[in-house]
């Protein structure tokens, strides 16, 4: 995915794939360009993601 689609999910909602996980994104940070997402149903949270890592789901 692209900087600025994690960031449109960021700032209005839904959810995308990370290692198979789905995940919500509920942080970026600016300076290193990368998101904070957390699993989908779980506390789990993981930082410092970069967008390429990231993919789409067709809802």
């Amino acid at each position: 995915m692209t900087d600025k689609q994690l960031t449109s999910l960021f700032l209005f909602g839904g959810r995308c794939m990370y290692h198979g996980q789905y995940v919500n994104v509920i942080g970026k940070n600016d300076l290193t360009n990368t998101f904070t997402l957390q699993v989908q149903n779980n506390t789990k949270v993981i930082s410092d993601v970069l967008p390429g890592e990231c993919k789409e789901v067709d809802e």
